[in-house]
């Protein structure tokens, strides 16, 4: 039930998403795109 809050307040923070994928590690960001992947059915 988080996520469903957290899917919109990520997508409020695009602007930051570039930054964000920069520090983060490479690991995190595939299972980031695998989840969103999964939200959008």
């Amino acid at each position: 039930e988080q996520a469903a809050t957290l899917i919109p307040n990520i997508l409020k923070a695009n602007s930051r998403h570039e930054q964000m994928v920069d520090q983060a590690p490479p690991g995190a960001i595939d299972m980031y795109k695998a989840f969103v992947y999964a939200q959008t059915d």
